[in-house]
C-alpha cells in the first residue's frame, strides 16, 4: 500500500472489487447453474419466493462489488482532478481516505439491501448467475443503467477537467524543464480511463439494447403468431460479459510490476524465515561494523 499513494491506490481496490466479482462467476462454473439460477424447471425470477444462501452469494460477489467498483473509478478521477487540478498533495487526499470507503462500500450496501428486501434477485438464463433486472425491465433501469451511466458521466466530467489541469501544467513546465514523468503520467492515467471508460459504454450500450428489445424477443418466443423478425444476437451478451471483466484484466496491469512482484517476494521471504526487514537492516549493520573492526585489528 505503501508504494500506491492517492490517485493510484484507488486502482488497488478497483482491481480488487473485480477480484471478487470474478470469484462470483467461478462459483457459478463450479456450483453449476440449476442450483444457482434455477427453480426447478423454470428460471429463477422474483415471484418464485425467497433465493437460496449459494445464489445470494453470487448476486452479492458480481453486483455489490461491480458497483463498489464503479464507485471506485469515480474516486480515482476525483482525486486524480484534486491532484492535477486544485494541486492537492498525496497526504492531503489521503486525509480524506476514510470518506472514500465510506462511499465506495455505502452506496453499493444500500443498493443491495433494496434489492434483497423487495426480492428483486433473478436469474441470468445466459450464464447462469443471480443478478437484478435479468427478469424485470424496471429493476434493469433503475439498479444496472442509471447507476452505470450516473458513475461513467461524473468520472468523465472529472478526468477530462484533470486532463485540461495538466495539459496546462505540462505547457509551462516544457517552458521551463523537461516534462518527461508527467508526460509518461498522462499517458498511463490516459490509456487506463480508455480501457475504463469503452468497455464501460459498450456495457450500457448492451444493457440499453437488452431493455429495449425483451420484451420482443420474449413475445416472439412465447406467442408464435407474433412474425416480429427481431432475434437476439448472441454476440452482444458475450460482449457484455466480456467488457464486464476486462477492467479487471487492464487495472492489473497497473499493479503487477516488477516492484510489486519483489515487493510480494520480499513479503512472503518474511513471512516464512520469521524475520522482519527491521532485523534484516539490523543484522546487516552488524555485520559490516564487525568487519571494519576485523580489519582494524
Amino acid at each position: 500500500m505503501e508504494r500506491f499513494r492517492y490517485p493510484e491506490r484507488s486502482i488497488i481496490f478497483l482491481s480488487g472489487c473485480y477480484l471478487m466479482v470474478s470469484i462470483g462467476y467461478i462459483i457459478r462454473s463450479y456450483i453449476g447453474h440449476d442450483p444457482i439460477a434455477c427453480d426447478g424447471l423454470l428460471i429463477r425470477y422474483q415471484r418464485t419466493g425467497p433465493a437460496p444462501v449459494v445464489c445470494v452469494l453470487v448476486f452479492l460477489l458480481i453486483y455489490f462489488f461491480g458497483m463498489a467498483s464503479s464507485v471506485w473509478w469515480v474516486i480515482l478521477t476525483i482525486t486524480w482532478f484534486l491532484s492535477a487540478g486544485l494541486k492537492w498533495s498525496n497526504e492531503g487526499i489521503a486525509g480524506y481516505s476514510q470518506y472514500f470507503h465510506l462511499v465506495a462500500w455505502f452506496i453499493p450496501t444500500i443498493k443491495s439491501v433494496i434489492i434483497l428486501g423487495i426480492g428483486a434477485i433473478d436469474g441470468d438464463p445466459f450464464t447462469g448467475v443471480c443478478f437484478v433486472g435479468n427478469q424485470d425491465l424496471n429493476n434493469l433501469m433503475t439498479f444496472v443503467i442509471i447507476p452505470f451511466c450516473t458513475y461513467i458521466v461524473v468520472g468523465l466530467f472529472f478526468l477530462i477537467t484533470g486532463f485540461v489541469s495538466l495539459f496546462r501544467i505540462r505547457k509551462l513546465l516544457k517552458e521551463r524543464v523537461k516534462a518527461d514523468k508527467l508526460e509518461k503520467l498522462m499517458i498511463r492515467i490516459g490509456l487506463f480511463s480508455f480501457l475504463y471508460i469503452v468497455p464501460g459504454v459498450v456495457v450500457v450500450g448492451c444493457y440499453l439494447y437488452e431493455y429495449y428489445f425483451r420484451d420482443i424477443w420474449q413475445r416472439q418466443h412465447n406467442c408464435r403468431c407474433d412474425n416480429t423478425p427481431e432475434t437476439p444476437y448472441y454476440s452482444l451478451f458475450l460482449l457484455k460479459y466480456i467488457m464486464c471483466l476486462i477492467v479487471g484484466i487492464t487495472s492489473g496491469f497497473w499493479i503487477w510490476s516488477t516492484k510489486t512482484i519483489d515487493s510480494w517476494a520480499r513479503f512472503y521471504a518474511r513471512l516464512c524465515c520469521g524475520t522482519s526487514s527491521a532485523s534484516t537492516r539490523s543484522g546487516a549493520s552488524q555485520l559490516i561494523i564487525g568487519g571494519s573492526q576485523l580489519a582494524i585489528s
